[in-house]
């Protein structure tokens, strides 16, 4: 495009009626072109492209999530088992878990921030063994933990569970966890 195509814009923009408008704006143009130019191929998809998610480890045996760690993949990593904590509820914060070491002792727990703070939700239960699978229901009333002790109530390798904040006291849980034996609700 000829730099003198860009008057009758710039002076729209400017409401000048000077050829100084065109000027100005081919400069911009022009710098704006030039620092386009200077990106790299690989710098564009690395800013465009290789956005990736944060992940939190449950090396420890207790995690207090933030609100700003929304979005964030929480893993339960941890054979012995690991307690996060939910944020005060902020509607919108989401938080996905991932089980990704089978518990051995203690549980892989979720537990809300304060008493008042409820799930509301269904987690499938599943075991591969031929068994039923289980439908566990959170009823918003009374739940407000979710437990997982690597038998009977889920947290086997490969567990997924997806809490999201719905109202100032409610999160919504969805998932399904791997059991076994005679499988139960997490729900607590």
């Amino acid at each position: 495009m000829p730099d003198n195509a860009l008057l009758p814009i710039a002076q729209a923009i400017t409401g000048s009626t000077s050829s100084d408008a065109g000027i100005i704006m081919v400069d911009a143009a022009a710098r704006i072109k030039a620092a386009i130019s200077s990106v790299s191929t690989a710098g564009l998809v690395s800013l465009i492209g290789g956005y990736k998610v944060p992940v939190i480890s449950g090396s420890g045996a207790t995690v207090a999530l933030t609100a700003a760690q929304s979005g964030s993949i929480c893993l339960f990593d941890r054979a012995a088992g690991i307690v996060y904590t939910l944020p005060a509820p902020q509607v919108g914060l989401c938080f996905p878990f991932i089980t990704t070491v089978t518990r051995t002792t203690n549980s892989e727990t979720i537990v809300t921030d304060a008493a008042g703070t409820k799930l509301v939700g269904n987690i499938l239960n599943t075991i591969d063994t031929g068994v039923a699978n289980i439908s566990c229901f959170g009823n918003g009333t009374s739940h407000v933990t979710v437990a997982m002790n690597g038998t009977t109530t889920g947290g086997i390798l490969g567990s997924y569970l997806l809490f999201t904040c719905v109202t100032t006291t409610l999160w919504h849980v969805t998932g399904i966890i791997n059991g076994s034996g005679s499988i139960a609700t997490p729900f607590a």
